[in-house]
């Protein structure tokens, strides 16, 4: 029935909340978590939070480091053997910029901290910058409207 039809967003994005039957259920679902096993949780905290500039806390744990960040998401980072160099590339997460300026001022930051930089793409629609955490993770830095 019509419960079971896939709505379009106002971004026009196809929203399959309805199509798998979830209805208002799905709307409470959030991912709270990402977990990334790296060699060494000390630096990647580093990373994450003096070079990338998260914003969040730190927690030494049993299994490496847990990054408390303000929008209530948790980043694990777990001491352990990183995945290989082509499944980390496939692979990347984003934050989220405010505006275009912000991405360009962002990138400048990288750079002049040393972070190499993977991809960079300035056009009309988008403002990015691709970086790789010290473990070969693929980090996107970008406003994206």
């Amino acid at each position: 029935g019509e419960a079971n039809k896939a709505v379009m967003t106002d971004q026009g994005r196809r929203d399959s909340r309805s199509l798998l039957g979830w209805g208002h259920y799905a709307r409470c679902v959030l991912i709270t978590h990402l977990a990334l096993t790296v060699r060494d949780p000390d630096r990647s905290r580093r990373f994450y939070l003096e070079t990338l500039g998260l914003d969040g806390t730190a927690q030494p744990q049993p299994w490496g480091v847990r990054l408390d960040l303000r929008n209530d998401f948790m980043l694990a980072l777990i001491r352990g053997e990183p995945l290989l160099g082509e499944s980390t590339a496939a692979v990347h997460f984003g934050c989220r910029l405010p505006d275009g300026a912000a991405a360009r001022d962002f990138r400048e930051r990288l750079r002049n901290r040393g972070v190499p930089e993977l991809e960079w793409e300035d056009g009309a629609d988008y403002v990015g910058v691709k970086v790789a955490d010290p473990d070969g993770y693929i980090v996107e830095l970008s406003y994206d409207p």
